[in-house]
């Protein structure tokens, strides 16, 4: 874009577009998401921000695969990693990091810093709204400012997501897009759950404890305590039996091995804690399976020896494999399920 002149011929920088409302929070999130004042705003940190807004630039990020949960946990897990450098491929041009205030004029803040690549992913959303006729910016415009340019973190970050950039800006034209399925349809359900599409019924005050982008994954008995309930209520049933107990161990397990990006943080190694559904796994023993065992042949399967949610408190290590020897050790309904698969 050629420099616009002033009156006296003399050349002058474009001027600075205002982020409207949601763009000025989407701001704030970003900051708080690189470590507050003193820290240096990635496009990584833009992008996360972004998909924490609600709208069209969230809804098309959704669509293409990257879903607020799965960026979220992606950025963490980098994060959190000892060499934070080492974590990324792309330097998103830090050496070339700007005051904050030389980009977003008062919006801008001096203790706040924009890497390099950040700073032209800014100023690519202001030309865009300027583009557009626009006053203000807005989520839209940074999300197509930070996929303007090849090589910085915001890319790097979906394609560890799985989500094409390409995808994403098709989206926000409003053209469909059809990422890869990771998933059959039988599982669709319990993957739209974990990644917020279709969030697990909870109290307000719970949900608003462990926030709309809570990863489940790295919690597989919080996960199964969720989704046990939902297992039973896709099938038609009152009330929850070690059945239904049985295939949320299964589904967990085989959507978290689909999401890999979800499964790994948390507490302890994400075989340990995944142990339960693997062993099922080992003994070719599937979700597929079990539901259809379950809904074909399972209408005469007695009674439980305790309420399902007792195997749950009785399994509080953190992992699977304590709940599904619990599961089969007695005369329970998962028990005879899994005897008719063996007819």
């Amino acid at each position: 874009m050629a420099p616009l002149t002033g009156d006296n011929g003399e050349s002058r920088a474009p001027a600075i577009v205002e982020p409207d409302r949601r763009a000025s929070g989407l701001l704030g999130a970003a900051r708080g998401a690189a470590g507050g004042r003193g820290s240096t705003i990635g496009t990584e940190h833009l992008l996360a921000a972004v998909v924490g807004t609600k709208g069209a630039a969230r809804e098309a990020l959704s669509d293409a695969g990257a879903a607020a949960t799965l960026v979220l946990a992606v950025l963490s897990d980098r994060e959190e990693r000892d060499e934070w450098e080492e974590a990324w491929d792309s330097t998103d041009d830090e050496d070339g990091r700007v005051d904050s205030v030389a980009v977003l004029g008062e919006s801008g803040d001096r203790c706040i810093r924009l890497s390099g690549a950040a700073a032209r992913a800014l100023r690519a959303a202001m030309r865009c709204a300027r583009g557009e006729g626009a006053e203000e910016f807005t989520a839209v415009h940074v999300l197509r400012g930070l996929l303007a340019e090849e090589g910085n973190r915001a890319r790097e970050l979906l394609r560890t997501c799985e989500a094409d950039p390409a995808d994403v800006l098709r989206a926000l034209d409003g053209e469909p897009v059809t990422p890869a399925e990771r998933v059959g349809p039988l599982l669709r359900p319990t993957r739209d759950a974990l990644l917020g599409r279709t969030p697990y019924p909870m109290s307000f005050w719970r949900r608003f404890l462990t926030g709309p982008a809570a990863n489940w994954a790295s919690v597989p008995l919080i996960w199964i305590g969720l989704e046990v309930r939902e297992q039973a209520r896709r099938l038609g049933d009152r009330a929850i039996g070690t059945e239904h107990l049985l295939l949320a161990v299964l589904a967990t397990h085989e959507v978290g091995l689909r999401y890999p990006q979800l499964t790994g943080p948390g507490t302890g190694d994400p075989d340990t804690r995944y142990a339960g559904g693997a062993s099922l796994a080992a003994r070719g023993i599937d979700y597929a399976a079990v539901h259809a065992a379950l809904t074909t042949r399972g209408g005469n399967l007695g009674s439980d020896a305790r309420p399902a949610e007792k195997y749950l408190r009785r399994t509080r290590d953190g992992g699977t494999a304590a709940l599904v020897t619990s599961l089969l050790a007695e005369e329970a309904r998962a028990r005879r399920l899994l005897g008719l698969l063996e007819r």
